[in-house]
């Protein structure tokens, strides 16, 4: 799959996130495993995935999040939890935020394994 900022431009991008691109690939680029683990953390991969994939991408996209999605919010419900019954003091909050942070990082990256693997889709 190819992305270009022709695309990102008619589906209405943030102007912010077409300069990235620009800045990263210039006027196109080939979606690469390589590349979408690389800027995991710099686009936005739902937004991409819900205007650039077909249908059918799409419903492999999202069934392949979903269980990275149930772990990232079962982390930080249970950090939650255990901040307010602790609440109090910079170690608990430190661990809170390492807790969410993990799990936000691992939700991350599988977006952007699943939108790789859905480019490959008709």
């Amino acid at each position: 799959m190819r992305i270009t900022t022709k695309q990102l431009r008619e589906f209405h991008a943030c102007p912010e996130q077409i300069e990235l691109f620009e800045q990263h690939f210039g006027q196109s680029v080939t979606v690469t495993e390589a590349l979408c683990l690389k800027h995991a953390g710099d686009f936005a991969f739902e937004w991409a995935a819900a205007r650039l994939l077909s249908d059918s991408a799409l419903k492999i996209y999202i069934e392949a999040i979903k269980p990275a999605w149930a772990t990232n919010r079962k982390a930080s419900k249970l950090a939650m939890k255990t901040y307010t019954e602790k609440i109090g003091g910079i170690k608990t909050a430190k661990l809170y935020q390492k807790a969410v942070g993990s799990a936000w990082l691992i939700y991350r990256d599988a977006r952007a394994s699943a939108f790789w693997k859905a480019s490959r889709i008709s």
